[in-house]
């Protein structure tokens, strides 16, 4: 794991959902009398590329699972069901590392037009050139080729030597995204043309573009087509996005129609007082009671979480020398990190030392050896290569638990 971009600490934490029973009517927003279905999230939505390190960080497939669902769908009980609205997967029957994708004639973007490979190999190229993406894409490490012709709508992905067995997890919610947009912000032909020529300017043109488009920060999330059942309609006055139907959407319609979106900066005593909330994502130390939710209006539930916490080190700077990155790994103390999350969610964290495979996962005690190989700590080896030297750590200043962590 070590040959890659850097190393990434892991820890995996369990989060608290609530699921809040609230009216569902049409309305306008935070203020209005009219009820209407409101989804808070716990993280100021940032972008809704959910392959970016921005998108990781901020957890965007919260919100782009809506937009462009992945190839699977996570089921209730934590299976991976095929979204054949997407695109039809078959793995060889006589070659694990081979896998055919034939994707739905029907599947279109909002803007018309068709959703085709390019976008698929726009991903793989993102994981490939993460220095000019920006992005976090581990699970693209597994996979040798991706074999597209510009436009058609089947493809095959080739896997290294061993791998394959995790052929579901590619192309996951918020990572497939409009090719035909980005390379036109970008000005380039197309993502096999800068692909096949290797001119690092129109890679990196692409890049930015990758980043940008869908930085709703930057660009008017409602200029920016989907393919899922939702689309961005508007994002309003509270810094709210609006999601409505997707009117190129073949599938089943969405059976709640518009969705509105708030961030943890939004009042929540305020929207549920209004009738404005429906679902909360909710912090672990949400005061339910102080915003005015606990109540027989609202069911309120704990769930456990898969997420992977990763400290990602940079490949420039102090951490250029894979040397350096390993010593910086050898002076992280997991005990510790693992009793200050536990304490602070109330609720059991296991420490890992494997960064695309969650501690829950079938295939983890297999790899319980490769893990804690990771995870040994040794200051004399760590003070020899880094003693002196400066570490900055970036967060998201919303989430204590990251400050905590890094603390």
């Amino acid at each position: 794991m070590f040959k890659h971009r850097g190393f990434r600490a892991g820890i995996a934490t369990l989060a608290v959902g609530a699921l809040l029973a609230g009216c569902g009517s049409d309305g306008g927003g935070l203020g209005r009398a009219e009820p209407q279905f409101g989804y808070q999230l716990p993280t100021t939505p940032a972008t809704t590329n959910a392959g970016s390190a921005v998108g990781v960080a901020t957890d965007a497939a919260k919100l782009s699972a809506r937009l462009y669902p992945g190839a699977f769908l996570a089921g209730p009980e934590g299976q991976m069901l095929p979204n054949r609205d997407l695109v039809e997967v078959t793995p060889s029957e006589k070659h694990q590392e081979v896998v055919d994708y034939k994707i739905n004639p029907k599947a279109k973007y909002s803007d018309g037009h068709k959703v085709v490979c390019d976008d698929f190999q726009l991903t793989k190229l993102a994981s490939e050139r993460a220095d000019l993406f920006a992005s976090d894409l581990p699970i693209y490490h597994q996979v040798a080729e991706l074999y597209c012709a510009p436009g058609a709508d089947r493809f095959r992905v080739v896997f290294k030597p061993g791998f394959g067995q995790r052929y579901r997890e590619l192309f996951s919610a918020g990572t497939v995204l409009p090719a035909h947009s980005v390379t036109k912000r970008a000005e380039v032909e197309s993502v096999t043309a800068a692909t096949e020529s290797g001119v690092e300017e129109d890679l990196a043109r692409l890049g930015k573009a990758w980043q940008e488009l869908f930085d709703i920060t930057k660009t008017d999330p409602a200029s920016v087509p989907t393919f899922g059942p939702y689309r961005i309609a508007e994002k309003g006055e509270q810094g709210q996005l609006v999601l409505r139907e997707n009117p190129e959407w073949a599938g089943d319609s969405p059976a709640q129609v518009p969705i509105y979106v708030w961030g943890p900066g939004a009042d929540l005593s305020k929207l549920a007082e209004d009738h404005q909330i429906s679902v909360l994502d909710a912090p672990v130390n949400t005061d339910f009671a102080a915003a005015g939710i606990a109540s027989e209006k609202f069911s309120i539930s704990r769930q456990p979480s898969d997420r992977l916490d990763t400290l990602s080190l940079a490949d420039t700077g102090i951490f250029a020398d894979e040397g350096a990155r390993h010593a910086f790994s050898a002076c992280i103390d997991r005990k510790a990190l693992v009793k200050t999350v536990s304490e602070f969610s109330r609720n059991r964290v296991t420490a890992t030392g494997l960064r695309v495979v969650q501690p829950s996962t079938p295939t983890h005690p297999r790899l319980r050896a490769l893990s804690g190989a990771h995870m040994n700590r040794d200051i004399p080896a760590a003070k020899g290569t880094l003693e002196g030297a400066t570490v900055r750590i970036g967060y998201l200043k919303e989430h204590e638990r990251y400050a905590k962590q890094v603390e």
